[in-house]
């Protein structure tokens, strides 16, 4: 089980942070995300995307 913490503007969104379980069946085929912060990163900082 993971926690996944998501905001907008400063604030979490409703039912932030969630948990969510990962099976065999997840693969990237499944997982669609976007933004500056999977552009680029830096070690030990925050990467909002």
């Amino acid at each position: 089980t993971y926690s996944i913490t998501i905001s907008w503007g400063g604030q979490h969104i409703p039912r932030s942070p969630l948990e969510v379980k990962i099976g065999l069946e997840a693969g990237p085929q499944k997982v669609r995300a976007w933004g500056p912060g999977l552009e680029s990163g830096i070690v030990g900082k925050s990467a909002d995307f």
